[in-house]
Order: structure tokens, then C-alpha cells, then sequence
């Protein structure tokens, strides 16, 4: 009896999506891993930031009666087209690899979407300037739905 192999290998959106994001449960965590993720791209074969202006701020604002509370992390790395849809893919071994062959560390790339997937209530956005131009990739939808866990062009 012959075994017949599918032409890709099938999983359930909705449980990997589960099973990649389930280990950020606070923001703390989610937190450190955009910092990590943001020396990261500083490093030679990314950015290639110098250690003098290796630098971001974490911005925090608590919801009020005017508005939910926010988060985010700016650095000055900048991010380009090509940088945000490697991102956008789930468990790519390359996610930080920029293409370069060569990489100072391997990464999944599931850490920042894990957070901004699984902790946040509304829109997430990654947004990276380079020469001027914006890219951008969002999330949006109900919390932790398969909806959310697709990635959509920001419109503004």
C-alpha cells in the first residue's frame, strides 16, 4: 500500500495561531520581546546602527475617560517593505535574516505579532519609515479570533 504525500502540509489556522502566540500572557513579556526584537535590528547585519545611537523609547499612556490606554515602542532603526512582510510570516526561521545569509541570531519571528495578536484589544500596528516612505502591517479584529491572526496593509 503506497503512501500518497499532500502537496503542503495542513494545519488548523485558528490552533497554530493558538500554539505560537499562548506563551505571551502579560505585557511584560510582550514588552521584552519588542525590545529584543528592536536590538535585534540594530545589529551589523540589519541596520547596522552604531552603539551611539542605539536608542528607543517606550511609550506608555493608561486609558482615562477620553480614551483606552496605549502602548508602543519607537526606535531608530527603521524598518522597510521587504523587512515588514518577512515579519508577517508565522514561524519563519529567516523572519530576521533580512536576506542576508548571514545572521547574528535566528529568530522565529513570532514574538511582537504574538503580542500584539494575542494582548491587545484593537488595532496593532508595526510601522517602519526608510527614505521617507511608511510600511506598514497591522492587526485588527476580535481578540485572539483568526481574523485578528491575518495581517492587513495599514490604511490611514
Amino acid at each position: 500500500m503506497a503512501i500518497e504525500r499532500d502537496s503542503s502540509i495542513v494545519f488548523h489556522e485558528q490552533g497554530t495561531l493558538n500554539a505560537v502566540t499562548r506563551w505571551i500572557s502579560t505585557h511584560d513579556e510582550g514588552i521584552a520581546e519588542w525590545l529584543k526584537n528592536t536590538r535585534r535590528a540594530y545589529q551589523a547585519d540589519r541596520a547596522n546602527v552604531s552603539e551611539l545611537d542605539k536608542m528607543c523609547v517606550l511609550l506608555l499612556k493608561d486609558s482615562d475617560g477620553h480614551g483606552s490606554g496605549r502602548i508602543g515602542l519607537l526606535d531608530i532603526g527603521g524598518a522597510t517593505l521587504e523587512d515588514i512582510e518577512r515579519w508577517s510570516i508565522w514561524q519563519d526561521p529567516k523572519a530576521s535574516s533580512r536576506n542576508a545569509g548571514v545572521t547574528e541570531e535566528e529568530t522565529q519571528g513570532n514574538g511582537g505579532k504574538a503580542y500584539m495578536f494575542r494582548m491587545f484589544t484593537g488595532p496593532a500596528r508595526i510601522l517602519g519609515v526608510v527614505d521617507r516612505t511608511r510600511n506598514c502591517k497591522g492587526f485588527d479584529g476580535a481578540p485572539v479570533s483568526l481574523e485578528r491572526g491575518h495581517r492587513d496593509l495599514c490604511r490611514q
